[in-house]
């Protein structure tokens, strides 16, 4: 309600007779009637039972796609979804008279439930795992014609490299399985469900770019065989590796991007990835320096050379002292870079004119001029915020991405006509370049010479007060022009009587912002002092040395301490909000002449999340009577922009913590249809008590690989399992090996004689297969995508890795 500018003045009535609690009476009486004639469930165990039944209903529905397959009668099928979105269920529901052949490559467990589910004397069901079956394709394809003649063939959890020998691109598996249709003649029809996930997988596969001649490709998007919240978790794993933007400092929350007279979107760049151009890497970095170096090659030979210098902007210094090596030594290719101490450097080319100014994320942050801004962003790179680096005034800003993260990773649902890097001349460059003993050309200050970055902008502003009050603070996006609203102030008060006003300006912001602000200030440098400096706590600004040197330098003058992008270092809004209030009442208190703050905070924080700042200017507002201005995106002071729209879905799904899981399967973006949403999974997480059977703990690290497990696994046993269920089995799917073996063993002894039978499993044992309650202790990231997936009613998640 605050949001939306409701406010309540008064707290409500608790008078028993008031209309308040009358009305509020009256609904909890309508909830109770409701509750007493409607069977809903009044306990976890009532909550599972009345989810099975449901679910058990519910499973025989298909979904408008699979009737449309189940009717097709096609002849040849290659299906793919995601894990328990029910690619077996449409298999057994295919409408097939005669004879029927399963073979479940998975094996083992889900081997016996196809046997006890299929009786019908029809089905041969044959265990892909004990079954002798070539893997050499062409032998595998004889023994199709062998077992399968004249039947209907089923083949079940395939992985698609299967017999596969080669670069796992979507062309060459296509090329590879289209070999199943020197089947036809000998069998009635063969439908083939590929793995989701498997060992072999190397690279994540777009299964729509499968394409097989004469054989139809179905991605299933919808899943029935899961619970509602099963399938949420599992959705949420997948969009955290595909959809989220990885940064260290988050956007802060409720971040108002305005409505601009015109709106940019960024020019996307594609290039081949590694997998795409070679089976095996002999290292990962000269790949991707030789692979990045040719993209921007092109895209400079495409410029005019008398236009402004190319900005490459990379998120870290190796990457960046690879590039300048690379570009300079093997493509004649004028180079700029800057020092971490703001010194510009040149390394000019030998022929040509062309020039590439290659900045760090951290350099370059905050500065928002008009020159051609080249964005590198691999799958592996990690940015301090990714809307300010993306936020332009201009339509200059190009994102050089690899083309699965165009396809089906972060970018897929809001960049389109993206410009691609052909393969051509790539492929050979690295061959021939593999070879060579050094190919890897370094770069340094020897041979540059010093020069002086021209720097740009263009922004136009105003000055908020010729009278500073007191205290004033400025919120906005980035490029609303926060730093030049205050640069233009600082102008204007070092015009005034230098005798009376003295100005000095604390910088927290990147290199090339600082030079913005020592080239506007240049001629009041003699007035205003300019101090860079790295993040700082409110306290040591208001209090740095160089503002109790001007302190004494100028006892008569009023003092105009301006902070450029000030960077919230707390965890929360309060604690942000406990340092203000301490530094300024401090301040104020030892300095009794005028002395004025103007405060810029920067748009992101390394818990943006956690900040509100709509309590933050409030704050100011009513307990320091500080101006307050929230600057929006104008159409007069800035025209144009970047799109509102795509800077509002990026900071929504900003994230500073990486998942750390490497999806490597078939990428078949889908999503829930369940009308039964079940229990919800539990995620277990240990926290050292410091003490464990009356002794110290070394800590947490020491503790929570063996007695972490065991304390999560009984709080398990003892509460969610026997709340849950009564006299049934539990799966419990581990990993480790070690880990089960100790778990098994330390069961005998907690547990010696309990009615809950409990089954330890490696997740491969268990792929495909349904389960009542589901534990996975410490699950590897190679099979956790796997475990959590599965058709079951309850699921814990142990995680103290």
């Amino acid at each position: 309600m605050r949001k939306h500018g409701i406010m309540l003045e008064n707290s409500w009535n608790n008078d028993p007779h008031s209309l308040v609690m009358r009305t509020f009476k009256n609904i909890f009486d309508l909830y109770v009637s409701a509750a007493s004639y409607t069977n809903l469930p009044r306990n976890p165990h009532e909550l599972v039972i009345q989810s099975k039944e449901q679910m058990s209903k519910v499973r025989r529905i298909l979904t408008r796609q699979e009737k449309k397959f189940v009717k097709s009668g096609s002849e040849f099928v290659c299906m793919a979804g995601g894990c328990g979105i029910g690619k077996t269920f449409v298999h057994a529901m295919g409408e097939k008279r005669g004879d029927i052949l399963l073979i479940n490559f998975a094996g083992r467990l889900l081997t016996e439930e196809y046997r006890s589910t299929l009786k019908e004397a029809s089905v041969m069901v044959l265990d892909g795992v004990s079954e002798e079956i070539p893997e050499d394709f062409e032998e595998f394809c004889k023994f199709l014609q062998f077992r399968g003649n004249g039947k209907h063939i089923l083949l079940v959890e395939v992985p698609i490299t299967f017999g596969f020998r080669g670069r796992q691109d979507e062309a060459s598996l296509s090329k590879h399985w289209a070999g199943i249709k020197r089947l036809k003649g000998d069998i009635k029809s063969l439908t083939i469900a590929f793995r989701t996930y498997h060992p072999s997988y190397k690279r994540e596969i777009d299964m729509q770019r499968i394409q097989i001649p004469d054989v139809k490709t179905l991605v299933l998007n919808t899943s029935m065989t899961v619970t509602w919240h099963v399938a949420d978790l599992t959705s949420a794993l997948e969009d955290y590796s595909h959809r989220k933007f990885f940064c260290l400092e988050p956007s802060i929350m409720d971040t108002d991007f305005g409505f601009p007279k015109e709106e940019f979107l960024p020019t996307s760049c594609l290039i081949p990835s590694c997998h795409s151009l070679h089976d095996a890497c002999s290292s990962k970095e000269t790949c991707e320096t030789f692979r990045t170096s040719f993209a921007i090659v092109k895209l400079l030979r495409e410029r005019s050379p008398v236009e402004k210098p190319l900005y490459v902007v990379v998120d870290s210094m190796d990457r960046r002292n690879r590039l300048l090596g690379t570009l300079h030594c093997n493509y004649d290719t004028g180079v700029i870079f800057i020092d971490d101490d703001g010194t510009t450097w040149e390394k000019p080319s030998r022929e040509s004119d062309s020039k590439v100014v290659l900045v760090t994320a951290d350099q370059i942050l905050g500065y928002h001029g008009d020159n051609s801004i080249v964005i590198l962003d691999l799958p592996d790179c990690t940015w301090r915020n990714y809307v300010r680096m993306i936020s332009s005034s201009y339509n200059n800003i190009t994102i050089l991405m690899e083309r699965e993260s165009f396809e089906m990773g972060k970018y897929s649902l809001i960049i389109r006509n993206p410009k691609i890097i052909e393969e051509t001349g790539l492929i050979g460059l690295l061959e021939m370049l593999q070879k060579k003993t050094d190919v890897m050309p370094h770069v340094d200050r020897e041979g540059c010479q010093r020069i002086d970055l021209p720097i740009n902008f263009q922004v136009k502003s105003l000055p908020y007060s010729k009278a500073p009050p007191r205290c004033t603070v400025i919120f906005g996006p980035a490029s609303s022009g926060k730093s030049m609203m205050l640069l233009e102030s600082i102008k204007l008060h070092s015009r005034l009587d230098p005798n009376a006003n003295r100005c000095v300006l604390i910088h927290l912001g990147s290199i090339l912002s600082h030079k913005v602000a020592q080239v506007f200030l240049n001629s009041h440098i003699n007035r205003c002092d300019v101090v860079q400096s790295t993040a700082l706590s409110p306290h040591d600004i208001l209090f740095h040395n160089r503002v109790k040197e001007i302190m004494r330098e100028y006892p008569k003058s009023s003092i105009h301490v301006y902070v450029d992008d000030y960077s919230i270092q707390a965890k929360e809004t309060a604690e942000e909000i406990h340092k203000w209030t301490t530094a300024l009442n401090d301040f104020w208190k030892k300095n009794d002449r005028k002395v004025t703050v103007s405060i810029v905070f920067q748009p992101h924080s390394r818990n943006g999340r956690n900040i509100d700042t709509a309590k933050l200017k409030s704050f100011f507002r009513k307990e320091l009577e500080a101006i307050v201005f929230t600057l929006p995106i104008s159409k007069w002071i800035v025209p144009c922009y970047t799109s509102p729209k795509l800077l509002t879905h990026i900071s929504r799904n900003e994230v500073n913590i990486p998942s750390g899981l490497e999806i490597r399967g078939l990428y078949s973006p889908s999503y829930s249809a369940s009308i039964v949403f079940g229990p919800k999974p539990k995620y277990i997480k240990y926290r050292c008590g410091n003490r464990h059977f009356e002794k110290i703990c070394k800590g947490q690290q020491y503790c929570e690989p063996s007695l972490g497990v065991l304390v999560c696994f009984l709080s398990v046993l003892r509460h969610d399992v026997r709340e849950t269920l009564r006299e049934t089995l539990v799966r419990v799917l581990v990993s480790d090996e070690t880990l089960m073996a100790n778990l098994q063993r330390w069961m005998e002894i907690w547990n010696p004689q309990d009615s809950i039978e409990l089954r330890f499993l490696h997740p491969r044992e268990f792929h495909g297969c349904t389960g009542d309650f589901i534990i996975t202790v410490n699950v590897e990231d190679a099979w956790l995508m796997e475990s959590v997936s599965t058709r079951t009613m309850n699921l814990a998640i142990i995680d103290t890795l």
